[in-house]
């Protein structure tokens, strides 16, 4: 009969914490961006903004600072990773609704081209911690590829979109359906 008690005990305790766990939801606020991307005559160029995540108890928010990735692929059947190099001189992000740059590079940014594991060349710069507002930007890239001495210069223009999303989540189900 105590056995039977102490059996009980434990699997009312047990069912309590279950509960409690399963009833936490978690309220989820994304401050996203959409990629964006260009595909020229010699290289494609994505860029993507990548907000931090800050994470509560009850919440997680992922918003600014942001970072600033940009990557870039080569088409040319002709590319060597020893001689293709991709040199950015200016990157800016423009506030779209007040036209006020919100950031802009300090120095130029010189990359090594490398050949990934799909055949592609390719290399990418990132600018970590900029601290935006969340409003759709223009992003502006002045760079130059260089390929066996073949030098082609851009000039380009993209528009980051906001992306934003909220949902609730709850932790424990997340990890049980995940099994």
């Amino acid at each position: 009969m105590m056995e039977l008690k102490k059996i009980s005990t434990v699997l009312l305790l047990l069912t309590v914490t279950v509960f409690s766990t399963a009833c936490a939801v978690r309220l989820n606020e994304y401050y996203d961006y959409k990629q964006v991307e260009i595909f020229l005559q010699q290289v494609s160029v994505r860029a993507r903004l990548i907000g931090s995540i800050v994470s509560t108890e009850k919440a997680t928010k992922k918003c600014s600072p942001y970072k600033l990735f940009i990557s870039f692929s080569l088409n040319s059947a002709n590319v060597s990773s020893e001689k293709a190099i991709v040199s950015v001189s200016d990157i800016q992000l423009l506030n779209v609704s007040n036209n006020k740059v919100a950031f802009k590079t300090e120095a130029p940014i010189e990359k090594q081209v490398e050949e990934g594991s799909d055949g592609v060349y390719w290399t990418y710069c990132e600018i970590n911690n900029i601290p935006l507002e969340y409003v759709r930007y223009k992003l502006t890239l002045r760079f130059q590829v260089n390929v066996n001495g073949r030098i082609s210069k851009e000039d380009i223009e993209l528009y980051f979109d906001e992306d934003y999303k909220d949902f609730k989540s709850n932790d424990l189900w997340d990890k049980i359906m995940s099994i």
